[in-house]
């Protein structure tokens, strides 16, 4: 029993030296991550003031494994093993393999960094809000009111001060009221203010009788007063008979290629979408002449006047300023 007793207390003697080396090691550990990173320990401290203040009867225990999940440890075994692989298939290439390694656990430990200070400023911030927050907000709102209630104070005094500062308030009252209702009156009744909107007519009774006279040769055309830039257009060649007074054996005939002057770019793609329209009334109209008439230039003037107003009858958009001949071949009947 002696010898047992003596093992047991080794046993216990050495534990508590292994308690107090783990302590020592402890220690050593705080001094080196307060070198390292002073404001991690300033937050484990806030933490740790935090959780002092928390009542133990209101957390709820849970069970809690230090075991690792069987997925992390799966995952960081296939890691090293594919780690050692490369490091042994590719020897020149170990060294940044281990800097690669020691980056993974450089993020890791930045990770742990990160989610501690974002706790510590949900905690800092809480307690502000429910502590210091109420406070500070109704001393403001203390000082704002005495300021106001202090500026009112300071105005009633300046003008209500003594009976001179009433009665020189009450004048100067009476006279800006008096001034708006002036102001208002003229603007608003009497026009003293410029109007931007003109009467609404509602009867010409007072002008039906009226008639009114105008020199036509003082206006001037649409297309002149809003002039927009002129377009040419040439029509495909028109070959056509012409008319005839008597029985022939070969009909006149004539080829004729026009230019139009247009008022506009947009009269110009009307006539070009419908130039096939346009060629035909173009022909129906110099069916009309004879070979004799386009043989003088009386009768030239004459046909491209009918061609310019053909073409103006059936176009929709702007119109044709004039018609000129780019070439012409006419070819006499024969008996």
């Amino acid at each position: 029993m002696s010898e047992e007793t003596e093992k047991t207390d080794q046993q216990d003697a050495e534990e508590g030296h292994k308690d107090d080396m783990s302590s020592e090691e402890l220690e050593l550990v705080d001094q080196l991550i307060d070198k390292a990173d002073p404001e991690f320990k300033k937050q484990a401290e806030q933490i740790s003031e935090v959780a002092e203040e928390i009542n133990p009867d209101d957390i709820e225990i849970e069970e809690y494994s230090d075991d690792i999940p069987e997925e992390d440890v799966d995952e960081q075994d296939r890691f090293q093993k594919l780690l050692a692989k490369l490091q042994e298939k590719y020897p020149k290439m170990v060294p940044i393999f281990q800097k690669f390694e020691s980056l993974k656990k450089n993020l890791e430990i930045r990770k742990i960094r990160i989610r501690n200070q974002v706790y510590s400023y949900a905690v800092s911030s809480y307690h502000y809000l429910k502590n210091d927050f109420p406070s500070q907000a109704k001393t403001f709102l203390k000082n704002t009111k005495n300021i106001l209630v202090s500026s009112v104070k300071n105005v009633i005094h300046l003008f209500f001060g003594s009976k001179k500062r009433l009665a020189l308030s009450l004048i100067l009252i009476t006279l800006f009221s008096v001034s708006a209702f002036m102001l208002y009156k003229l603007a608003f009744k009497k026009g003293w203010l410029p109007s931007y909107y003109p009467e609404e007519i509602t009867s010409f009774s007072n002008v039906q009788d009226q008639v009114k006279t105008y020199n036509p040769a003082n206006l001037l055309a649409l297309h002149e007063a809003f002039p927009e830039a002129e377009y040419s257009f040439k029509l495909k060649n028109i070959v056509v008979n012409l008319k005839s007074s008597q029985a022939v054996n070969s009909p006149a005939f004539a080829s004729i290629v026009f230019y139009l002057s247009l008022d506009s770019t947009d009269t110009a793609v009307e006539i070009k979408d419908r130039e096939i329209e346009i060629l035909d009334a173009t022909q129906r109209t110099l069916e009309q002449f004879s070979y004799q008439n386009l043989s003088s230039i009386e009768g030239q003037k004459n046909m491209l006047k009918a061609v310019k107003q053909t073409i103006n009858e059936v176009i929709n958009q702007g119109f044709v300023k004039d018609v000129y001949i780019k070439h012409k071949i006419l070819k006499p009947e024969t008996y």
